[in-house]
């Protein structure tokens, strides 16, 4: 495991690789349904203390501590994804990790052998989740 200062990590706008309008979440038991050709797994990880987001998910998410999704591929995502970063490029995927203050957003390569770090608000997260198409909205 790869240790790093979380101060060193850089800052990003969210919703200028994320947004809201290209994201969609997912109930757990359709991760291994196939997703849209130009989509990109994400995975949102909650600490379990977090109840700031239950008010923001649907009833049905209450209590999960990960939330799945996809986002819709853009020129943001693709400036990330080159060069080693584009190692295994249909397997490549994104985290958000709940840090309390701020959420720490990994870019992984379809490999998982290389990914670029960046930290973003929680209102970032926050304003995706509240704003973004749900699986009772499609």
């Amino acid at each position: 495991m790869i240790r790093f200062n979380h101060r060193d990590i850089p800052a990003l706008t969210l919703s200028d690789y994320i947004p809201s309008r290209h994201f969609r979440t997912i109930l757990p038991e359709l991760r291994e349904i196939p997703r849209g050709i130009r989509e990109i797994s994400v995975v949102i990880e909650f600490s379990k203390d977090s109840t700031f987001f239950r008010t923001v998910l649907p009833a049905f998410y209450s209590g999960m501590m990960y939330i799945y999704g996809y986002v819709h591929d853009n020129d943001r995502l693709r400036e990330i994804f080159q060069e080693e970063m584009a190692e295994e490029y249909p397997g490549r995927r994104i985290g958000l990790f709940d840090w309390q203050e701020e959420f720490l957003l990994v870019f992984e390569n379809g490999s998982r052998t290389c990914d670029k770090r960046y930290v973003v608000s929680v209102e970032e997260v926050w304003n995706l989740l509240r704003n973004c198409y749900h699986p009772t909205e499609v």
